[in-house]
């Protein structure tokens, strides 16, 4: 590209340094995010027919499967910010 007769440099710009700031799950929320908890459980084959003890998805009435346990524990952490 050819520069016209009465071009003058404008200047130059330097960046010496460029710092990002990383968030917390806590920023966002002060910052006025919203969280909704929301759960879907996949009931594919693959994870085993639920009436049998093997399976993932087994029913047991003496104690909570993994999918309850995983729910329940994540769902306690972040039920005081579920809007």
């Amino acid at each position: 590209m050819k520069k016209k007769k009465k071009y003058k440099n404008s200047g130059v710009l330097r960046i010496g340094t460029f710092m990002e700031e990383e968030h917390t799950f806590l920023d966002y929320l002060r910052g006025g995010y919203d969280i909704n908890f929301t759960v879907a459980i996949d009931f594919t084959a693959s994870n085993g027919k639920p009436h049998l003890p093997s399976s993932l998805h087994y029913n047991n009435p003496m104690q909570p499967n993994q999918y309850v346990q995983a729910i329940t524990s994540v769902g306690k952490v972040i039920q005081d910010y579920d809007t």
